[in-house]
């Protein structure tokens, strides 16, 4: 394991993004993500290369929310956040040019038993706080 980046994607629903990977189990579900490609990438390329690589294209705007360490402890996480059209959350599905396997919309209250299921939950409560702030700030400077 080593430090790695993940993303938080809410439809306008404010269900988030889980999705499994072709290389791996069909029952491994996370979050858009993945660990660095070199010790000179920084956090921010890590997650646009890792959300080409998984969707297949870069889409909306991410801001970023802060790190969290690994269940060990050993290393870092680097959280992300966005919000998505409900144009661009029907165009996530697997395809021969991304690398998920499956890509399904998913509430706290639904997300599948998976070995990664306490840190997508950490993950989605820190991405919902941050929505709900940048909501509450674009209705005040409105």
């Amino acid at each position: 394991m080593s430090d790695n980046v993940r993303l938080v994607t809410f439809n306008p629903k404010g269900e988030f993004l889980l999705v499994t990977e072709k290389a791996d189990s069909p029952y491994d579900f996370k979050l858009v993500g993945g660990k660095f490609a070199s010790e000179t990438e920084t956090y921010l390329e890590a997650m646009e290369r890792e959300r080409r690589e998984e969707i297949g294209r870069a889409i909306g705007a991410i801001q970023y929310i802060g790190e969290r360490p690994t269940d060990d402890a050993k290393f870092k996480r680097y959280i992300f956040w966005q919000r998505i059209t409900d144009e661009d959350a029907d165009s996530i599905v697997p395809t021969d040019d991304n690398d998920i396997a499956t890509a399904g919309w998913y509430t706290e209250a639904t997300v599948p038993e998976c070995k990664n299921k306490n840190h997508i939950l950490t993950a989605a409560a820190l991405a919902r706080a941050a929505l709900y702030d940048a909501t509450i700030d674009a209705l005040l400077a409105s």
